[in-house]
Formats: C-alpha cells, sequence, structure tokens
C-alpha cells in the first residue's frame, strides 16, 4: 500500500503523515523531486507498495500543482502522475482546512508568504483532484483535521485501503 499525503503548506499533511507512521507502523517514503531518475523512483515505490506499507508527505500532486503555480522545472512525467494516483494499491489523502495559510504562519514555514497564493494552491489541487477523479478512476478522500476524526481516517484505510499485514 501506498499512501500519498497532499496539501499545502498549513493543511496537516506532516503530522497526520507522522500519526499514521506510527499508529500504523508505515515505512515513510521520499522520493527527490530534483533528481533525474524522478519517474523511475516513482516507478520503484509503486512496485514496492505491492508488499509493504509506505506513506509519503506531498507526493506527485504536490509537484504538479506547485509546479503549474510557481513555476520551475520539473523532472516529472504526466504518465508518472497518473501511474502512481490510479496505482491500485494507493491511497490519495488530500488535507485542507479553512485556517491553513494562518497556521503554516503560526509554525513559522515560509514557503508560501500570502494568503491569496495559499488559497490559489489549494484550488488547484481542487482542480487536479477533480480531473484525475474524472479520468483516471482514482479515489481521493480529504481530510480535515479539524472537522474530521482521525479514527474515521483509519478505519477506512484499514478496510478500504488494504493495510498488508506482515
Amino acid at each position: 500500500m501506498l499512501i500519498l499525503v497532499e496539501g499545502v503548506d498549513g493543511s496537516g499533511k506532516t503530522t497526520l503523515c507522522k500519526r499514521l507512521i506510527d499508529d500504523l507502523k508505515l515505512e515513510q517514503v521520499v522520493v527527490d523531486r530534483t533528481s533525474k531518475d524522478y519517474n523511475e523512483q516513482w516507478e520503484n515505490l509503486l512496485k514496492r507498495s505491492e508488499n509493504s506499507n509506505l506513506i509519503c508527505d506531498r507526493a506527485v500532486l504536490t509537484e504538479l500543482v506547485y509546479r503549474v503555480k510557481l513555476g520551475g522545472d520539473t523532472n516529472m512525467k504526466l504518465s508518472t502522475v497518473e501511474k502512481v494516483l490510479s496505482n491500485k494499491h494507493t491511497i490519495n489523502i488530500f488535507c485542507r482546512t479553512e485556517t491553513e495559510f494562518k497556521d503554516a504562519m503560526t509554525r513559522g514555514e515560509d514557503n508560501i508568504t500570502d494568503e491569496d497564493t495559499s488559497t490559489s494552491l489549494s484550488y488547484m489541487y481542487l482542480i487536479m483532484l477533480a480531473i484525475y477523479v474524472k479520468f483516471s478512476n482514482i479515489s481521493v478522500v480529504q481530510y480535515n483535521w479539524r472537522e474530521n476524526t482521525y479514527e474515521s481516517l483509519i478505519r477506512f484505510i484499514k478496510k478500504d485501503g488494504g493495510i498488508i499485514m506482515t
């Protein structure tokens, strides 16, 4: 299983990942977006997800959204995005709160410097997710730590996501 946790700064991604790692004994994986073998790294993770429980704090969707909004180069192929998001072993979690920009500023994050950019990025995630849900048959769980219970997310992952028992 591969859990992808996506969302803008301050939406609760890293906190959620830490909890899931501890509670579900997941292995955190990191993909180097600047690497020339970016796409191959994802291919290898997809293979590993068949027999391991993995989690990634920010993944292909973040790379896509941030490059579109903020510019910059990427080594990512769109075919990789679709393979990763629609893989049968992938669970896509999109974190979003109404206070994500304020929460990011409170924690001293400086990646996003104004609320308009934060809001714009959040909407871009929603647009990209809607496109992939419509055309690639992916499923996405939207998680708002202020409104949703963590326990209901755990139940979903265990039931529908298929935690691999070792």
